[in-house]
This record gives structure tokens, sequence and C-alpha cells, in this order.
């Protein structure tokens, strides 16, 4: 089976439930037994494992204890191991933090973060846990906004050096507190498989289209009553975006770090970076979303 995200076809043999294609595979999942030297911890969490990483030349190898185990390996190949029977949740980390590390590695910006599309453009929604981000995110969803990912976002430049969002999947995790307050049907929605509270939305295939959307602005979530400065300097932004790096620290080396520091000036070259405080209750909320009509 051959899955299209984030521009790029996946083949895998297991099935990833994302939308399906027929052009050439960039990145193949394949099953294999998968040996570990010395790994470190990270400060990567999934259903409440802290993830280990090993990294090697061309090679990133992700553990979490007893679920799954990759190696991602030379921007094509993501090798899989898994330890838990439970497909749903096995899916979960595949589509995480290993599909992003491929991702790294073909040298796109990425960031922990939802993006929304508004118009003709996207935004991107980020903040610290207990911000707001699921909430928000949903929120646009309940209004019809089609989301263009959740959870990993993942910014490439144009022929201009414009930054763009390359879509994901038309799939988003939503708090059940989330579910309940902004009116949708729970006995519809399927477990998110996080250990959390969180069930999965999908919208609809029909809306969703893979082609790269410009970029308009990225805004930082604050809690509802924060007094942390808003104002972020052009100079600040590098340093503020690498908060919301989703991948393991211990690849923000190198080339890799100056390359972070070089994208994320060129993306704040280009678009507004901005933090404002998240709407106190979901009457405001509401009002915020439909602002942006």
């Amino acid at each position: 089976m051959i899955f299209r995200a984030y521009n790029q076809n996946i083949e895998s043999d297991f099935d990833l439930q994302l939308p399906k294609t027929t052009e050439k595979p960039t990145i193949r999942f394949l099953e294999k037994e998968i040996r570990i030297n010395k790994t470190f911890q990270t400060n990567v969490y999934r259903k409440g494992i802290k993830a280990k990483v090993e990294i090697r030349e061309k090679c990133i190898i992700l553990d979490w204890k007893n679920a799954a185990r990759f190696e991602i390996f030379d921007e094509q190949t993501i090798y899989y191991q898994r330890f838990t029977g439970d497909d749903g949740v096995f899916r979960l980390f595949a589509l995480s933090e290993a599909l992003g590390s491929i991702l790294y590695q073909k040298g796109f910006f990425l960031l922990h973060g939802s993006a929304v599309k508004i118009g003709e453009k996207a935004t991107i929604f980020i903040g610290k846990a207990g911000a707001g981000k699921s909430t928000t995110v949903a929120a646009f969803a309940k209004e019809n906004f089609t989301v263009l990912c959740d959870d990993l976002t993942a910014i490439s430049f144009d022929e201009n050096q414009d930054p763009v969002i390359l879509p994901a999947f038309p799939q988003i995790k939503i708090w059940e507190d989330s579910v309940k307050n902004l009116g949708f049907d729970q006995t519809k929605l399927e477990p998110a498989f996080e250990g959390h509270n969180k069930f999965l939305l999908s919208q609809s295939e029909e809306n969703f289209s893979q082609k790269p959307i410009e970029l308009e602005q990225i805004i930082i979530l604050e809690k509802p009553f924060s007094s942390k400065k808003k104002e972020i300097n052009a100079t600040e932004i590098p340093i503020e975006l690498l908060k919301y790096f989703p991948l393991p620290h211990q690849l923000l080396q190198g080339e890799y770090l100056q390359k972070h520091f070089i994208d994320s000036l060129k993306i704040a070259s280009k678009v507004q970076v901005l933090k404002i405080n998240r709407p106190k209750n979901f009457q405001k909320l509401y009002d915020f979303v439909n602002n942006f009509r």
C-alpha cells in the first residue's frame, strides 16, 4: 500500500490509514529486527513512554520500551520493530516522531504544532502543554476550516524561498472536554490511542489538498491570563521556535542546528510570528475563530 502525506508517497506493509496514492514511493516502512547499542534519554514522550535515541551515520534509532523501535535510514527507509499488538497504538508511534525523523533527514523545518488553512494560506498554532493548542485547532475544525496537520508540522520553501506548509492528513486529536463543549458527536469518534482522554476527528478527504500552502503566520498560544512578553523581535525567533522542535534535542547538532537558525530567519523575514493569550472560555474561542473569516 502507498499513502500520501507531507508531500511524500509512503509505502507500508501495514495500514497507515492515510489518503492513498498510486505514485512511486519516496519513503518505505519495512519490518526487521533492530539492534541498539548506546542510547540516550530524550525529551520526547509518546503514550507516557519517554523515547531513547541512538544517532549513527545516515541513521536515527528511536526506541520506546515495550512499544516500538524504529531505524530511520538515509532519507528513504523507516525500519520498524513492533512490541505491541495494538495496531492503533503502533500507528501512533509510526506517524509521529518516526515519520518526523525522516522528514528531518530530508531537510524540512519541523515544529510541534498544528496548521490550519485560513482562506488560501496557512496559520500554524504552537504552544507549551496546557496552552490550548489542541482545543483551539479543534474549534477551527468545528467551524469547517481545514486542519492541514496535527501535532507535527513540516515547512518547506518554494522556488521564491517563501515558506510553505506540507499538508499531512485530514485527522486531528482532540480532548474529551473539547469534544463535549464544541458539540462533536463522541459516538462517531475513535480513541486517539494516546493513553489520555483524546479522540480522533477525521475531516473529509475530498476537501483535503496535498498541494503545499503558503504560510502566512505562526501564532504562539499562551495561557488565557499569561502576562508574559508578547512582542518577538526577528532576532529572537530562532530561539523561540527552537522550543517547539518536535524531535529529540540530540538531533539539533552541527549543520542541522545551523540550518535550523538559517531557516528560522528565512521564515521570520516572510511571515508574522506573534504570541497571544488563548481565549478564556469556549464562547470567546468561537469569537476568536470567527474573526479569521
